[in-house]
């Protein structure tokens, strides 16, 4: 009997002579995870997938492990990858194209043609040989075509470079709107990486337990669970089966049949702890949560078995969800020794730093988790906040353009990397991040807001008010989101609406520093107004506050028009507006800045949007062998 790695190379071999492609990747994909040391394997691997890049790739690693393998040599030639070895070059008179067996065909007609003396006999035959000579040109003519239009060797990227992610050597030259699929993560590692077996009690033989764990691996969830009743009609003793069962009908959506299996594992087994993981996983995503519920089954499946790291992380996702980060930290340190060789050990500790304001750690745990798993895309996401959050604009575009160029509908990342751009002054690539996230998303306040201040700095007071109002809408209550609208208001020069807009941000500032800003703008409106004492006392008020937290522009120009009000000195008619701090209400931290700063460092909203939640796959977290 066959193997079940060889049944599955069998079913390349067909899917490929087939001519599908598709199938015959996903299939060699899972090969090369379980036997990366097969030349075979990434050899026909070369065959099936899309870019050259990726075909060089495949064909080195097939010559790394199999020096003499003349198919790899040969695609490689092709590529122009190495030299051609002459050893291996067809001689001339040996090599058969197309048109020379077609040629072959019409031959004898041809031959006859010299028997013939009537022209309409001719006639029929000579029409043969044109049609001999035009495929042979097209032939020829088609070789060549294909020859002119492949890669020249000094353009091809020769493999995977040696960093923890894709090259990335400036964040403006990666494409906003990724063109056409991107190269697979799994083709820029050094070694494969190997799944951890699910959790077992017993060991299956059966045909169906074999074809069930093959679907889940596939996504056939259906099949899945036609397979796995098969396994437990033969093997009705084994807990694990109805767990895996269980499994099948969670990520299904079917809560109800998802708890009798666990429940039934259960009663085969009182002490089998994952399910209880799969109880407290029921728990969690029910509506509404029951979060008690959902601690009590993990804590009890921790209890059974310390080492089912499964329910350690799900325990710590858990305290974040609830906006409990230092708990969240002090579950991962007490679980330390039995989870942190995995990257979600690491991811979970960067949720939770950065909740507790620590960017630094966040970035540094957050980068382990990359580099442990650089395909582990949610790593790339919280990588890119948590640089942001530590003012590293520059670094976190290249972590979140990775990110996108797979996740490409994430609509919060999106507005992130607009930040991020708007930082390092890259108006543009800001504004083309901040469109994409509103055409995913048209309630993005933060968007609408940093757009806004965009046009506000560009002097384009209309787009600005536009987006700005917006903001206010879904956003009532933000002292940023009104103070900015008051100022495109004033580069209108519609003053009452500003004075307005100015007086309603006075009931959301939280510091000095917003208060300054607030007396800043709104004096001005009221001199606008023609509303002197008002003004005077506005300005009267900005002078008075704490030094730290007024910019030295600002005192001078209160100064100076406290002076010109007094002496009824007219006020000038231009009237210049020192840049603000960009300040995102309820995901950022206003601070003083000099006055030619427009974006902030960030700090996490708390809440469930900074939790990125780690992965509840059937099969489990994958480690990295070498």
């Amino acid at each position: 009997m066959s193997t079940p790695e060889e049944t599955m190379y069998q079913e390349v071999l067909v899917h490929i002579q087939r001519k599908e492609n598709s199938r015959a990747r996903d299939l060699l994909t899972r090969l090369i995870k379980i036997n990366p040391n097969n030349p075979q394997y990434w050899l026909w691997m070369s065959a099936v997938t899309e870019t050259v890049r990726e075909r060089i790739f495949c064909l080195k690693e097939a010559l790394r492990l199999d020096p003499h393998n003349e198919a790899a040599q040969r695609g490689l030639a092709m590529f122009g990858a190495i030299p051609v070895n002459p050893d291996l070059v067809v001689p001339f008179q040996h090599q058969k194209r197309r048109w020379e067996s077609k040629l072959a065909k019409i031959e004898p007609q041809v031959e006859k043609l010299i028997s013939i003396k009537s022209w309409r006999q001719l006639l029929p035959y000579a029409g043969a040989a044109v049609l001999v000579v035009a495929l042979a040109l097209v032939s020829i003519w088609g070789v060549r075509s294909i020859l002119n239009a492949m890669p020249k060797p000094a353009q091809i990227d020769l493999g995977p470079t040696n960093t923890y992610a894709p090259t990335l050597t400036k964040a403006a030259e990666i494409s906003l709107i990724p063109q056409g699929q991107p190269t697979p993560l799994w083709m820029l590692l050094k070694a494969t990486y190997t799944p951890t077996p699910i959790y077992i009690s017993t060991p299956h033989s059966s045909e169906a337990y074999t074809i069930a764990l093959r679907a889940i691996g596939d996504g056939d969830l259906p099949k899945a669970l036609t397979y796995i009743r098969q396994a437990i009609a033969l093997e009705p003793k084994s807990a694990d089966l109805y767990y895996l069962q269980g499994e099948i009908y969670r990520q299904q959506g079917n809560s109800g049949e998802a708890l009798k299996s666990y429940n039934q594992a259960l009663q085969l087994l009182n002490g089998f702890a994952p399910a209880y993981l799969g109880l407290a996983r029921l728990a969690i995503n029910s509506n509404p949560p029951k979060w008690k519920d959902a601690k009590d089954n993990l804590t009890k499946a921790i209890e059974l078995d310390p080492n089912l790291k499964e329910a350690v992380l799900e325990l710590v996702n858990l305290s974040l969800e609830q906006n409990d980060p230092q708990s969240a930290l002090d579950q991962l340190n007490q679980s330390a020794d039995q989870i942190k060789d995995s990257p979600l050990y690491y991811l979970a500790r960067a949720q939770a730093e950065l909740l507790l304001s620590q960017p630094e750690q966040a970035v540094e745990d957050a980068r382990q988790a990359n580099q442990m798993d650089i395909t582990l895309l949610p790593a790339y996401r919280l990588l890119g906040e948590a640089l942001m959050a530590a003012n590293q604009p520059a670094e976190a575009s290249k972590s979140l353009s990775v990110y996108l160029q797979f996740t490409p509908n994430d609509a919060e990342a999106w507005v992130w990397l607009g930040e991020s751009y708007g930082a390092q002054q890259d108006e543009e690539d800001a504004l083309k991040a901040f469109d994409k996230a509103l055409s995913l998303d048209k309630n993005l306040f933060d968007a609408y807001l940093q757009r806004g201040r965009i046009y506000l700095e560009r002097k384009d007071s209309d787009n600005a008010s536009r987006d700005l109002s917006i903001a206010v809408r879904l956003n009532p209550k933000s002292f940023r989101a009104n103070i900015d609208l008051g100022r495109a208001f004033m580069l209108q020069g519609i003053y009452g609406n500003a004075w307005k807009q100015f007086t309603t941000a006075e009931a959301y500032i939280t510091s000095d520093a917003e208060k300054a800003e607030f007396l800043y703008l709104r004096g001005q409106s009221l001199d606008k107004l023609n509303k002197t004492d008002e003004a005077i006392l506005d300005y009267r008020a900005l002078l008075a506050l704490p030094t730290a937290s007024v910019q030295p522009d600002w005192a001078a120009f209160a100064i100076q028009r406290i002076a010109d009000l007094l002496t009824n000195t007219p006020q000038p008619a231009t009237l210049t507006l020192t840049p603000t701090p960009s300040v995102t209400s309820g995901s950022v931290t206003s601070t003083p800045r000099p006055s030619d700063t427009k974006w902030p460092t960030r700090t996490p909203k708390p809440g469930p949007s900074t939790r990125t939640p780690s992965p509840t796959p059937i099969t489990l977290t994958i480690t990295q062998t070498k």
